[in-house]
């Protein structure tokens, strides 16, 4: 991620940084595929093949970004039922149901809705259990944001005016919480 994260600070190779997650899938493959449900390696799994995801969007290859993000879906689903599931374990569904509905809003909506639902879904299930966890907060604000685009592509704009308000309203419940959180 250093040589070339998307989503973060980085050196901007994401050539450089493709052929290192490769590598790091090479060297990951074996042992998850020999324990596809410890914990550790989902995180890492999904860690790896989500970078993957993001790289190819950003090098023009979305349909193989939607197809590695849709991958990561049941791993996602089987690491939030693992005994000893904690918090992080919770948050990778809806985190991996988000940026799979981004990308199919502007190409498939009405999957995009589904993802973003199936999600949102998960996310509240997680709220339950860690009330207070701002990355869930917050993706259910992300997730609810791409419903409605997804509303709206599909031309259900009612609903995406109350997906939209949702959101919003949720945002501004987190920005009173924590104002000073940028």
């Amino acid at each position: 991620l250093i040589q070339g994260d998307p989503h973060g600070p980085s050196m901007g190779d994401t050539v450089s940084a493709e052929k290192t997650l490769r590598k790091a899938e090479e060297i990951l493959l074996p042992g998850y595929r020999r324990d596809p449900n410890n914990a550790g390696l989902m995180l890492r799994w999904i860690e790896v093949r989500s970078a993957m995801a993001d790289i190819a969007l950003v090098s023009g290859r979305r349909d193989e970004s939607i197809r590695l993000y849709a991958e990561l879906v049941p791993v996602t689903v089987r690491l939030t039922h693992e005994r000893g599931c904690n918090v992080i374990c919770e948050t990778q569904e809806p985190a991996i149901e988000n940026s799979l509905a981004i990308q199919l809003a502007p190409v498939d909506p009405a999957r995009a809705l589904q993802y973003a639902n199936r999600g949102i879904a998960a996310a509240h299930a997680s709220l339950t259990r860690h009330p207070s966890n701002h990355e869930l907060q917050s993706g259910i604000g992300s997730l609810t944001a791409v419903a409605a685009v997804a509303n709206r592509n599909l031309g259900n704009l009612d609903e995406a005016a109350k997906d939209f308000e949702s959101s919003i309203a949720m945002r501004e419940t987190m920005l009173r919480a924590n104002p000073d959180d940028l």
